[in-house]
This record gives structure tokens, sequence and C-alpha cells, in this order.
């Protein structure tokens, strides 16, 4: 069996191949979260005896333009995110992004601050998100918010 893992940390496909004894979903999800280690919120994966692996993208996972626009934007995130700690050495307390309102085409340049403590600049801040995955939960069109990020331009510490 051979198992292909698109990872939307990376937008990279991983291909897993020779897996004995896995023959149902549940199976391979857990040889991916228990031996692997894959985050299943992180993954879609596709698992066949003959599965052809040469070249797969994010459309033959059922992946549309729009979603793999969004993992592209996901994965950039968490990019930017771990280099801002490598070199910072702490984590970021904000983000400079753009985001798109449901209702309009163009963007807008946001700041968003990633925690919810209220701080004196709070009229230069869009929103408040508790952490880096509340962060990419906005970048999902049903995110429970009028607005969608659409891109991150930097992480950093002070207005």
């Amino acid at each position: 069996m051979t198992i292909a893992v698109l990872d939307y940390s990376t937008g990279e496909v991983d291909i897993i191949k020779d897996c004995v004894n896995l023959r149902t979903n549940e199976e391979v999800e857990n040889y991916l979260t228990g031996v692997l280690q894959y985050n299943l919120d992180e993954i879609h994966y596709m698992f066949s005896q003959e599965l052809k692996v040469n070249d797969l993208t994010p459309m033959d996972f059922g992946v549309d333009d729009v979603q793999a626009s969004r993992f592209g934007v996901i994965a950039d995130i968490e990019e930017k995110y771990r280099s801002f700690k490598n070199n910072v050495c702490c984590e970021p307390l904000y983000a400079r992004c753009y985001v798109t309102f449901n209702d309009e085409e163009n963007g807008t340049d946001v700041v968003i601050k990633l925690t919810s403590d209220k701080d004196e600049k709070d009229g230069e801040i869009f929103f408040y998100c508790d952490g880096l995955d509340d962060l990419v939960r906005l970048c999902y069109e049903e995110n429970g918010e009028d607005f969608e990020l659409t891109e991150l331009v930097e992480f950093f510490n002070k207005i």
C-alpha cells in the first residue's frame, strides 16, 4: 500500500510506500498520527494499493485552486512564524496582514494582535486572536468573522 499525504503546513506531498496491513481509513489515520506524527488537522491523504505517485498535486486530492491558495498562505504563516521565533528568540505579539472582507474583492492592510490582551495601541489593532492557531483559523472562509486573512506580511513585537 502507498499513502500520499498533502501537508498543509508545507504545501508538499509526502509519499509513504510499502505500508503493509493497513486497510481502513482508521488504520491509516492511526499510522499517520501514531507512527509518523502527522496532525490530522494539517493534512489531507489518500491511499491505495495502486496509487500512482508521480507528479501528484493538491488538485489530485480534490483540492481546488482556492483551497490550494489558502494552504499556501497557511504554509507561509507557519514558515514566517518559525523564522521569527528562531531569529528573535520569542513569540511575536503582532502580525501585519492583508484581509479581505466578505463583500469586497480588494485586501486591506491590518494589524492583528496574537493575544487577547488590550494595550495602549488599541486604535491601531484591527483584531485580537489567541495565538498562531487562532490566526491560521482566519485563513478559512467559514471562520466566524466577516473577513478572511489572505496574506501575512510580517510578524513583529512593537507597534
